[in-house]
This record gives C-alpha cells, sequence and structure tokens, in this order.
C-alpha cells in the first residue's frame, strides 16, 4: 500500500506543480506561495 500511495502523491504533486506554473503565468503564485503550500502537501484537502 505504501508505494501506491507514493504514486498517488506523485500524481498529486505533479498536477500541483502544473498548477503553480499556471498560476504563475497570470502572476498569482510565487515561489515563497510554492514554499508555504509544500508543508502541508499531504494534507490532500489543501488541492
Amino acid at each position: 500500500m505504501g508505494l501506491k500511495n507514493t504514486k498517488i502523491y506523485e500524481i498529486l504533486a505533479k498536477m500541483v506543480v502544473q498548477n503553480l506554473i499556471k498560476k504563475q503565468d497570470k502572476g498569482r503564485a510565487t515561489p515563497t506561495n510554492y514554499k508555504a503550500f509544500s508543508p502541508s502537501f499531504p494534507n490532500v484537502t489543501t488541492l
């Protein structure tokens, strides 16, 4: 189960990063926003 969970988080991480890049293009997201978000990443509700 651990490996499957890791795979899910990898996919979520890619989605989150792509989402942040899209927001960055619009000038909303900043590297500091990303750093602030990273520690709470395992909490899926933050997505």
